[in-house]
């Protein structure tokens, strides 16, 4: 994409690429051709960047509000998540992209998580329970938290957020899901988000069916 700098056109138009040499002097050349093909590496790399971008955009609302800046290995928080996933979430030995959803984070916090959780479903109801700390209601883990439960389906490519449903406390956060997600197998995580603006904990897979 070309922009235009002090009345000047720089970078590409169409098959013409405008330029500034070293003597400051504009000159224009043609893209040339590209003669060697990708890789396979790089076709896998680039399959992967899609799948990355297909799944986490659709939540990058909600990582980029609860991730903690303190813990960003990128400029952003939707970026460290990125990153995070194309190096640890997938199965490099397939040829085909292969997410690796018990590796996802969606978040990164100082707060406590949980030691113990897990998932059940009957018919449109799912529900999550989780043991609270040993130690309850400490700076870290307050009875009041926010728990915060995603849900992603691979077959419909979807994902659901809930929040203001349970508090810490509650040890248990049970959801109605729309009629379109019958049947479909899903994917789960666990978040706690202060309500006081300290932050939130890390994201835990959930295990169950």
């Amino acid at each position: 994409m070309a922009i235009i700098v002090n009345g000047q056109i720089s970078g590409r138009v169409g098959d013409l690429v405008y330029c500034r040499g070293k003597n400051k002097r504009n000159y224009v050349r043609k893209v040339g051709v590209i003669k060697v093909p990708p890789s396979e590496a790089q076709l896998a790399n680039r399959k992967r960047m899609a799948a990355t971008s297909n799944f986490l955009t659709p939540l990058r609302g909600l990582i980029d509000e609860l991730w903690d800046r303190r813990l960003l290995t990128k400029q952003t928080a939707f970026g460290t998540a990125f990153s995070y996933m194309m190096h640890y979430a997938f199965d490099h030995s397939a040829p085909e992209p292969v997410i690796c959803y018990s590796k996802i984070l969606l978040s990164r916090g100082r707060l406590e998580s949980t030691f113990s959780a897990g998932l059940s479903r009957e018919g449109d109801m799912v529900t999550v329970k989780w043991a609270n700390s040993p130690h309850p209601n400490s700076y870290r883990c307050l009875d009041e938290d926010m728990a915060v439960l995603v849900l992603y389906f691979p077959e419909k490519e979807a994902s659901l957020v809930f929040r203001n449903e349970a508090v810490r406390r509650d040890e248990m956060l049970a959801v109605a899901l729309p009629g379109v997600y019958a049947g479909c197998s899903l994917h789960a995580w666990l978040i706690f988000a202060s309500r006081r603006g300290l932050g939130c904990s890390t994201s835990l897979y959930v295990e169950g069916q």
